[in-house]
């Protein structure tokens, strides 16, 4: 009974993180529990497991009466930023620290980096955005692993959900060829054993990003509240 009640509450959580994060689900709206219930034909007790993990995890949060989805606030864009920015340099400088990476582990990024380079000459007008999100947030959670500290790599986990759902703000203001060259200069730099150059152009690359982001969050034509029905859900 147990197992299956843990089946339950991993498919409620799954099913939520995935509308959360895509914007299906827009921040600050309301998150019923018996709504999700009927939708995945289960009682509730495991939907509201599912909003638990979610709300540890800061993707929800807890009204009076209701569970709203959480908002992305300039200063939430800030501290997922500069923690992604301290995390990642570190688990650059763990590598070099330990030897720099194997043959291995570079081939491992080589496969990673060209499908971010074939995502990013995509031209066709339904592009694969989630593929295309998929293979970068590998490509960086790759970076942490090979670091082989698991406090971090735990910690990064965490924030990547939050990094994640912040990344589709970038179809607001698409930023792909300069994105591509900070992943080129990032992958070359790992490739050559310049370590001290990639903890620099890790953090370069992280504070470009969290300038898109404030500027989109700043524009007079940013409504937070509309994004799940309008410019995402267009390219999902």
């Amino acid at each position: 009974m147990a197992r299956k009640k843990s089946k339950l509450t991993e498919k409620a959580y799954t099913y939520l993180l995935e509308r959360i994060v895509d914007f299906e689900i827009r921040p600050g709206e309301i998150i019923s529990d018996s709504s999700v219930a009927a939708i995945l034909g289960t009682s509730r007790e495991p939907v509201r497991e599912a909003f638990m993990r979610l709300e540890s995890e800061g993707l929800i949060y807890r009204g009076p009466n209701n569970y709203f989805c959480a908002e992305l606030t300039i200063e939430d864009i800030k501290e997922i930023c500069c923690l992604r920015s301290d995390f990642e340099s570190l688990a650059v400088s763990l590598i070099k620290a330990s030897g720099g990476l194997t043959e291995e582990q570079k081939k491992e990024l080589s496969d990673i980096f060209i499908e971010i380079r074939k995502d990013s000459e995509d031209t066709s007008e339904h592009k694969d955005y989630r593929k295309r999100y998929h293979n970068d947030d590998l490509f960086h959670e790759k970076i942490v692993r090979f670091s082989k500290n698991s406090r971090l790599i735990n910690m990064f986990s965490l924030m990547q959900l939050q990094i994640s759902r912040a990344r589709w703000l970038n179809l607001l203001s698409p930023r792909t060829k300069a994105t591509l060259q900070e992943h080129q200069d990032i992958y070359d730099a790992l490739m050559e054993d310049r370590y001290d150059d990639c903890m620099l152009l890790v953090r370069k690359h992280i504070e470009n990003s969290e300038a898109n982001f404030l500027r989109i969050i700043n524009s007079p034509e940013y409504r937070l509240v509309n994004i799940g029905s309008t410019m995402l859900s267009k390219n999902l």
